[in-house]
């Protein structure tokens, strides 16, 4: 695998303590940067960086990708660097989920596409849902 360096930072959240992963308002807005650092030349088709959610747990997987932006196109070189700020429009469902027997899982997903070889992916996963009046 060639090594690379993916960092994504997301900007405007919520979170409950330090341990607590983002949270995000359905319909509101998530902004971030992506810095993606090689430390040798990857033969590749694109770097791609995606809003999406899966589902994990008992049954099929299911999975929708939200919305894509194509941060390179090609080979990247040997030291080479790629930031992107971001910015997309979250739709009002589905909410994050934890259960028993399913999870509903939101992230911002980095992936290098690699030709006839398994892509790198680097994800930050987020919760979207309303917020808890108490």
């Amino acid at each position: 695998m060639a090594d690379t360096d993916i960092r994504i930072n997301l900007h405007d959240a919520e979170t409950v303590d330090a341990r607590s992963v983002p949270h995000y308002e359905p319909g509101n807005a998530i902004t971030g940067d992506v810095v993606l650092t090689t430390t040798s030349a990857i033969n590749c088709r694109g770097v791609y960086l995606r809003l999406q959610w899966h589902t994990e747990g008992r049954g099929d997987r299911d999975e929708q990708r939200i919305q894509e932006v194509v941060l390179n196109n090609g080979a990247l070189s040997s030291n080479a660097t790629v930031r992107q700020n971001f910015r997309f429009d979250l739709p009002r469902e589905p909410w994050s989920f934890a259960g028993h027997y399913i999870n509903i899982i939101w992230e911002i997903d980095v992936t290098i596409d690699l030709p006839m070889a398994a892509d790198i992916h680097k994800t930050q996963p987020f919760v979207l849902a309303p917020k808890r009046t108490v």
